[in-house]
């Protein structure tokens, strides 16, 4: 994770992959490195697109592995 935020801060969220967005979002510290591992999940999940994963209920998103109720409302709400 710490590699992630780096890179976000030195080159902007344009150079973050869609997973390490996705990581960022939901992880709740620097050192969750399961953060990319359940964004890699998520991602699998909606066919790689980001748009699909929005439009998934938050009752859905949560049973993935990892994320939870408050991580699930964190993503759903970046995206408004």
């Amino acid at each position: 994770m710490k590699n992630i935020i780096a890179k976000l801060q030195s080159r902007g969220a344009d150079s973050l992959t869609n997973e390490e967005l996705l990581a960022v979002i939901i992880s709740d510290n620097t050192a969750d490195e399961s953060a990319k591992t359940t964004a890699s999940e998520l991602l699998a999940n909606a066919d790689g697109s980001l748009q699909r994963l929005v439009d998934v209920d938050t009752m859905r998103l949560r049973m993935v592995s990892g994320l939870g109720l408050r991580r699930a409302l964190r993503l759903k709400a970046s995206a408004e």
